[in-house]
């Protein structure tokens, strides 16, 4: 019965991953609405040129596209436990979740979507990462109990799932 054990361990590898490309697509459609050239990589969008200074409601939308996205994948991850307990839910969640806290926690030096998002709206720079930060941990607080998850599964996963994220990051 190793089969199982294979294909978690594998969806574990590829879960980031597609967090982190998907991110960057919601970035991407952002770009292409309001007609900037861009090219998407696999874990970054670089610019064809230098555009004008973006506009306020230019700025909102790009760094909102990426930040909405991986809520809105953890709170389908989070509603997917909730309603049908199902495992792949938590590791959607999860997920969602660590890619976050690690680009909050990464923008403490430098800038994170949500630190721009705050900025470009004019609120102080916490705002952003505060509410997203807490609302991710509330529902993976609320999953982990719904899951009857160990303190050591969860930890092992959020390790996995960040020493994946910075591996992907540097491809």
């Amino acid at each position: 019965m190793i089969k199982p054990q294979i294909n978690l361990f594998i969806g574990l590898l590829l879960l980031p991953c597609f967090t982190y490309f998907t991110h960057e697509c919601a970035h991407g459609l952002a770009y292409l609405f309001f007609e900037i050239d861009f090219n998407l990589k696999l874990n970054t969008i670089i610019l064809q040129a230098e555009p004008m200074p973006f506009t306020k409601i230019q700025k909102i939308v790009i760094y909102g596209s990426g930040v909405g996205f991986s809520f809105l994948q953890g709170f389908v991850g989070f509603l997917l436990l909730k309603k049908y307990r199902a495992s792949f839910g938590f590791l959607l969640l999860l997920s969602a979740a660590v890619f976050r806290w690690a680009a909050i926690f990464q923008g403490i030096w430098a800038g994170s979507d949500e630190k721009q998002m705050s900025l470009a709206m004019g609120l102080p720079t916490a705002v952003w990462p505060l509410f997203i930060s807490l609302s991710f941990l509330i529902m993976v607080l609320f999953s982990k109990k719904k899951m009857a998850v160990s303190n050591r599964k969860l930890f092992g996963t959020i390790f996995l799932f960040l020493l994946v994220t910075y591996l992907f990051s540097l491809i």
